[in-house]
This record gives structure tokens, C-alpha cells and sequence, in this order.
């Protein structure tokens, strides 16, 4: 009898736990405990202890055979280049990093699907992720106006999980902001990720709002000035786009966003800091 009323409150902490950590996402680097130990992967081994204790851990064909791809990948890894022969394959940092893989497979891919399949529908993940992304977009603008034109770094006040790796800049003068991990580049992963998952709870909202969401968290996202960011963002939405080019509401989206585009490479104004950011990294690239 004890035991399973035990167990009947363990599974009423499951759903506000789950909302906790799909809301924690972004929150890779700031008010983390340490660099190995950031908010989403504690909550997500909170929700692994929980779905241990009640017994609801089950493992699949295409689970295994996830792992074991993933295992041959970075075995095959351990044998590529000359460092085999000097048996530096066999390095800790290589052996942790392996490690850390198969639990991000597993904390983060593994468990919330668990999560998905009992408590939670696709829709409540979209909205939660939206809100995320509005909350950090907000985090963003500010860090970027104050840090800019006030002096006013959020590194200086907010606790991060390791050392700030310098301030980053675009156009030599401008401080790239971060949000809420070490560098931008690794915020706006967060971007590509929730955005589209975002879509589904965004397209309900009234005009107004959808608008309004869209100005917020795509300001956010520019002002993270991540090169690899948007060049990932604009493909995946051409990607989604053209094949529905048919439809008059897609088409009038894309003629949209490629005078955006244009607009961004003629403008005198935003001419440098495309410069700055993609074709920098590209130019780079020997082709």
C-alpha cells in the first residue's frame, strides 16, 4: 500500500518535471551546477530516477540499434589518423567525450521520449518550447542593447557553469550576445531546434501574436550573429518551403524572405555585418 502510493506520486511529479527541463533547453551554460552537470541534464536524471522507480524503462530494436551505430561511429573514430599509432586514440579526453555522447543519446533523446509517450502530447512540447524561445529571445535583446550601449554584462551578475571564453564580437566593435550558454554559436542550436518544433502552438495564436512572436524571437536570434546559425536556419526553412511553393501563402512567404535576403547583401547598413559573420566563415572554406 505504501509502496504504491509512493509510486503514484512519483508519476504526479513526472509531467511538471518534464515541462521543467523541455523549458530548460537553452539553459546549457547559465545557473548550471557545473560544465559536466547543466539544468537540462538534471532534470533529465531526475526524470530517468523516476521513470526507474516506477518501472516504466523499456528498451527497443531501433533504441539498440541507435546505440550501436552511434558506438561504431565513434569506435571508427578512435582509429582514424595517425594518432592511432601512437595510441593517442586512447586518451581520456577522447574516452570522456565517447562517454558523454552515449548520455547525451540516451539522457537526452532516450528519456524524453519516455516522457512523450506517456504524458505528453507533441502540442504541449511546441508551447512550451515557444515560450522558451520568447523568454530567451527577451534575455538576448537585453543582453545585447546593455552590453553594447550601457556596459552592462549579464556575465558580470549571472552565474555560469565555466570561465566566459572572451567576448566575441562582429564587425570588430558590436559584442555578440550569448544568452544562456558559453558561446553563441551554441545558443542558437537552440534556435534551429525549437523554431520549427515551435510551429505547431504559434500557427493557433491570433495574427497579432504570431507576428509578434516571430519579430521577438527571430531578433533574438539575429543578434546571437552566429554564422553557422544562419546558414542552417535559411536552408532548413528553403528546405520546407519550396516544395509547398505552390501553395499562395508559401510563395508570398518566400518572395518575403528573399528581399529580406537581398536586402541584407545591398544595404550599405547590414552589408558588413553579413560580412562579418557568414561570408567570413565561408571565405575560408577552400573550395
Amino acid at each position: 500500500m505504501i509502496f504504491s502510493t509512493l509510486t503514484h506520486q512519483m508519476k504526479s511529479y513526472t509531467y511538471p518535471l518534464f515541462c521543467l527541463y523541455i523549458f530548460s533547453i537553452p539553459f546549457t551554460s547559465a545557473f548550471s551546477l557545473s560544465p559536466l552537470f547543466p539544468i537540462p541534464l538534471l532534470t533529465s536524471t531526475l526524470l530517468f530516477i523516476l521513470i526507474l522507480i516506477n518501472g516504466g524503462l523499456r528498451f527497443k530494436a531501433r533504441d539498440l540499434w541507435l546505440f550501436s551505430v552511434s558506438f561504431a561511429g565513434i569506435f571508427s573514430l578512435f582509429f582514424a589518423g595517425e594518432k592511432m599509432l601512437s595510441l593517442d586514440f586512447l586518451s581520456m579526453q577522447n574516452i570522456s567525450h565517447s562517454l558523454a555522447f552515449f548520455f547525451s543519446i540516451f539522457f537526452y533523446y532516450k528519456i524524453p521520449e519516455l516522457c512523450l509517450k506517456r504524458n505528453f502530447s507533441f502540442y504541449k512540447v511546441s508551447k512550451l518550447l515557444a515560450f522558451a524561445i520568447i523568454f530567451s529571445s527577451v534575455f538576448i535583446v537585453l543582453e545585447f542593447f546593455l552590453s553594447n550601449y550601457f556596459s552592462i554584462n549579464f556575465s558580470d551578475y549571472l552565474p555560469y557553469s565555466s570561465y566566459v571564453t572572451g567576448v566575441a564580437h562582429v564587425k570588430g566593435s558590436l559584442i555578440r550576445a550569448r544568452g544562456f550558454a558559453n558561446e553563441s554559436g551554441h545558443m542558437s542550436l537552440f534556435y534551429e531546434l525549437a523554431l520549427p518544433l515551435s510551429v505547431s502552438y504559434v500557427r493557433r495564436l491570433k495574427f497579432v501574436f504570431q507576428a509578434l512572436y516571430w519579430v521577438i524571437s527571430l531578433v533574438g536570434f539575429v543578434f546571437l550573429f552566429s554564422s553557422a546559425g544562419f546558414v542552417c536556419l535559411s536552408l532548413s526553412t528553403a528546405m520546407v518551403l519550396i516544395p509547398r511553393i505552390y501553395s499562395k501563402k508559401v510563395l508570398k512567404t518566400l518572395l518575403v524572405l528573399s528581399a529580406l535576403i537581398s536586402f541584407l547583401f545591398i544595404s550599405d547598413f547590414t552589408r558588413p555585418y553579413v560580412d562579418g559573420t557568414v561570408l567570413t566563415k565561408i571565405s575560408v572554406v577552400d573550395l
